[in-house]
């Protein structure tokens, strides 16, 4: 009798489980269904129409000095300052394929920051 309870609570268990992670699983689509529609109404709103899909972007140039960069959305300011330069990182990154990618890309963002070059022209040669 003990080893039929067992069997049946182990079913109950596994049940449980499936449901736990049928819920999680709907959840998660709900949650990237949620991400692609916040994603495309910024596209249809806030996104310049003359900018080029992500994957092609040109290199990145320093942001215009006129835009008041606090002002912009979060998505419109990592646009403009930081993804060109990340997704050049990541190309290279792919390629190299070094043993330590976190250190590497690290590395490669202060290499070709667009900003560092300005900053080190104002600041007074020792």
């Amino acid at each position: 009798m003990n080893s039929r309870q067992d069997q049946f609570t182990n079913q109950q268990q596994q049940q449980m489980m499936m449901q736990a992670q049928a819920a999680a699983q709907a959840q998660a689509q709900a949650a990237a269904q949620a991400q692609m529609q916040q994603t495309q109404k910024y596209m249809q709103q806030g996104a310049p129409a003359s900018q080029p899909p992500m994957n092609n972007m040109p290199q990145q140039q320093p942001p215009a000095k006129t835009i008041n960069q606090q002002a912009l959305p979060v998505r419109a300011y990592l646009d403009q300052t930081v993804v060109p330069l990340l997704l050049d990182g990541m190309s290279e990154l792919a390629k190299v394929r070094p043993d330590n990618p976190v250190e590497w890309l690290a590395a490669y963002l202060l290499r070709n920051n667009p900003q560092r070059s300005s900053q080190q022209s104002q600041q007074p040669q020792a």
